[in-house]
């Protein structure tokens, strides 16, 4: 087994993608409001690589569901609510769908979709992500990829 660090950029290059586990991390937003926001008792998150898919998924599939995100640390228009995990922390989802989007963790997790062992870190779940991760790992013998999100030139402002 063995441990990489990839962009998500490398993450097109890769061979033999099915014999991995992939963990996404973006430890400032995007994660942390995923799995608050699970924690906070949301039925399903979809996830969407930006805010027109967002709010098509809406208009098409799903018309009760709330629409959660931002894009270049904004909330998005017409959006219920930005990216601010610390938020949700204090809000009831019980049974409700979430369409998320935002502009690095998002793309990183879409960009993931048609892999099987996709997990999503962030400090919240961190000690839960790695028990996984781990037993997969060795079980399988797969290889991790751990795919951080956002770049050195990305800044994201709080909402």
């Amino acid at each position: 087994m063995k441990v990489r660090v990839i962009s998500t950029f490398s993450f097109a290059k890769l061979k033999n993608k099915k014999k991995a586990v992939f963990v996404v991390i973006d430890t400032f937003r995007a994660t942390s409001s995923i799995v608050t926001m699970k924690n906070s008792g949301a039925s399903k998150i979809f996830v969407t690589d930006n805010g027109d898919n967002a709010k098509k998924l809406k208009a098409l599939i799903l018309p009760d569901a709330l629409l959660i995100g931002e894009s270049k640390g904004i909330m998005i228009e017409g959006f219920d609510y930005g990216n601010t995990p610390s938020i949700f922390s204090r809000k009831s989802f019980k049974g409700k769908d979430i369409i998320f989007t935002s502009s690095s963790g998002a793309k990183a997790i879409t960009g993931l979709k048609a892999q099987n062992n996709i997990f999503l870190e962030s400090l919240l779940n961190l000690n839960s992500v790695i028990t996984q991760v781990a037993e997969i790992a060795k079980k399988e013998e797969y290889d991790i990829f751990i795919l951080p999100s956002g770049s050195a030139s990305s800044i994201e402002k709080l909402s």
